[in-house]
């Protein structure tokens, strides 16, 4: 590859190929292994992947190598998921946050935004645990016996709703504990607002930061998750 105004070479690699792949980047394969390269001829990813697939509207780069696959910066090469997943795809749903990633390591799957913050997630070793939250001291004795029973949603946002058998209780995703409701079993499920607009990678779908209860006796109720307001009509 060399520079049309100076002349000077930037990139050589002998009995392979240099491909454009964006005005300012480039892919390099060789021996049927590709690495990707920038406008100044500095190699962003070395020529050993046997598949590189752009995400340009991300500015990510899915690198397949042995089976297994990693995302990094399409810009830069900067490793943002070590190349270790059997599947990774773009395509999950983050409560109205756009597209994201979903991965896959054995039996477990995580479901990430664009930027990687995990919305979801299922199977036996999934990286959120219930006991990364603590409550506080102030919680009901009933409250703090629900929760050890409790269990976390497959999807959360910002705010984690943990259901236990007869509680629902609210958490930052940081840590912090915001309520404990008492619901007396039932269930509760996210509220989503409908929209007549498609929104590129989002949907028609927005995530109102409610989850509608249904409690074992009673009438339905809403909860307003940041603050943990509980709404009855």
């Amino acid at each position: 590859m060399t520079d049309l105004r100076t002349g000077k070479e930037l990139y050589r690699i002998e009995h392979g190929r240099i491909g454009a792949a964006d005005l300012a980047l480039f892919e390099v394969e060789k021996d049927k292994k590709r690495g990707w390269l920038d406008s100044t001829g500095r190699l962003l990813l070395p020529v050993e992947y046997d598949k590189l697939i752009p995400i340009w509207q991300d500015r990510r780069l899915i690198a397949i190598k042995n089976g297994l696959a990693g995302l990094f910066d399409v810009d830069t090469g900067r490793e943002l998921l070590p190349v270790q997943f059997p599947y990774l795809n773009r395509g999950a749903f983050t409560q109205g946050r756009g597209v994201g990633f979903q991965i896959r390591s054995g039996k477990d799957w995580v479901y990430l935004t664009k930027n990687l913050e995990i919305v979801g997630q299922k199977g036996p070793n999934a990286p959120v645990k219930t006991s990364d939250f603590i409550l506080p001291e102030n919680v009901p004795a009933a409250a703090r016996a629900d929760f050890e029973k409790a269990v976390l949603p497959e999807f959360f946002n910002s705010v984690i709703p943990i259901k236990g058998p007869n509680w629902l209780h609210i958490f930052r995703c940081d840590g912090p504990h915001i309520a404990s409701i008492e619901t007396g079993g039932g269930y509760f499920q996210p509220v989503y607002f409908l929209r007549s607009e498609h929104f590129l990678d989002e949907g028609n779908s927005f995530y109102s930061g409610f989850v509608r209860v249904q409690p074992g006796r009673g009438k339905a109720f809403y909860v307003r998750l940041s603050d943990g307001k509980v709404f009855k009509k």
